[in-house]
């Protein structure tokens, strides 16, 4: 697996920036370019499953135990991960429920969480490059929504939380992770 994220390396297209507000399609662009140069590496991105440091390799490690204690049962339930990066959490998803979307504005994401399904012959997992803000899925699709550490990173919260009610059927279950300015893990990684 960590050779498989090592080989996810993509050229990288220039991105423009005027000095006026960054629009959503620049912000995206800005996404896809972090998808290719920062996930891929161990301090930053997906490789921290892999990492040497203990204690880097426990904060991404405990961090998804602990949302799995807090998920409702998935048993028979559609479950949309908004933000599905690299498809590390839909993987942990996917053997309990009846279906799982994963969505991510960046190509390099989405592309690679395909194919780490695939190898890891999960399919009843699909993945698509959508925008949280405008969810390609007709209302009341989902049981569950799911979304880790992205919320932080969304141009308009309060729209893309409208999209979520909208595609969330009636008594669903939402479960959302989001960062803080400064954690013990930063700590643990220290030392």
């Amino acid at each position: 697996l960590s050779e498989l994220l090592r080989k996810e390396w993509s050229p990288v297209p220039p991105v423009e920036l005027s000095a006026s507000a960054l629009r959503e399609e620049e912000m995206n662009r800005l996404y896809e370019l972090r998808a290719q140069l920062l996930d891929w590496t161990v301090e930053t991105g997906f490789l921290g499953f892999f990492d040497e440091n203990a204690g880097r390799r426990y904060i991404y490690t405990r961090r998804l135990e602990v949302f799995e204690e807090v998920l409702p049962d998935l048993r028979g339930k559609r479950v949309l991960e908004i933000g599905c990066a690299s498809g590390i959490v839909a993987a942990l998803l996917a053997p309990s429920c009846q279906e799982c979307i994963g969505i991510d504005v960046t190509e390099t994401a989405v592309q690679f969480a395909r194919q780490l399904h695939r190898e890891l012959g999960i399919f009843n997992s699909r993945f698509f490059v959508a925008d949280a803000h405008a969810l390609p899925f007709p209302d009341r699709r989902f049981d569950v929504l799911v979304s880790t550490e992205t919320f932080e990173h969304l141009l308009h919260p309060t729209k893309a939380l409208e999209e979520f009610h909208r595609v969330l059927v009636p008594g669903g279950s939402f479960t959302l992770t989001t960062t803080t300015a400064l954690t013990p893990s930063d700590l643990a990684v220290k030392l």
